[in-house]
């Protein structure tokens, strides 16, 4: 799991890994797939992982901070240490 306040280009390595193996149980990949496909796929899915990981941050204070609200009853999974 990621903290809410995490750059994303800070995660290392091993957390990265993480989240590409959890996304990958949704995913399909032909049979034959070569190592570098799959790093490539991982590049790819790290740079959407950001992208929509700001998206998510930016609503967040859309939505609640500038309206003087907090999100804890909507989005359960967020922690208030973060």
């Amino acid at each position: 799991m990621v903290g809410i306040n995490v750059n994303f280009e800070d995660v290392d390595e091993p957390a990265q890994q993480g989240l590409f193996k959890t996304m990958k149980g949704y995913l399909e990949f032909p049979e034959g797939t070569s190592e570098a496909q799959m790093n490539h796929v991982r590049g790819v899915a790290w740079k959407s992982i950001a992208k929509l990981h700001r998206h998510f941050k930016s609503k967040l204070v859309q939505n609640f901070v500038n309206e003087g609200k907090e999100p804890f009853d909507v989005h359960k999974h967020l922690d208030r240490r973060d």
